[in-house]
């Protein structure tokens, strides 16, 4: 997989106890989808189907 780029913030540090999480999204024919790598090989996916949001809109 390639990833878009990375996210940063304050939560992230709080919660994960790293600097930063690795974020990929898309965008298809009316649906929407976002995966965040997080530690210990686990993944965090979101997949819409609505024109109200984005796939950026989904990371967090």
């Amino acid at each position: 997989m390639v990833w878009s780029f990375t996210i940063a913030d304050q939560d992230i540090k709080k919660k994960f106890k790293i600097s930063q999480l690795a974020y990929m999204g898309g965008d298809h024919g009316g649906a929407h989808a976002s995966i965040l790598m997080l530690p210990n090989g686990y993944y965090a996916v979101g997949i819409i189907n609505s024109n109200d949001m984005s796939s950026y809109s989904l990371r967090g």
